[in-house]
């Protein structure tokens, strides 16, 4: 299972790659804006 700091940091990577790529729509939309949000609530 995966730590929450594990998740962190695989999100600060994605925005990272998606920051060196640049534009998604030649608009000024990033590619980190463009991405769908995920939320999760609840418990086990």
């Amino acid at each position: 299972m995966a730590t929450m700091e594990s998740l962190i940091g695989l999100g600060n990577q994605i925005q990272m790659v998606c920051t060196v790529l640049g534009d998604h729509d030649g608009k000024g939309m990033s590619l980190w804006e463009a991405m769908p949000t995920i939320a999760l609530g609840g418990g086990q």
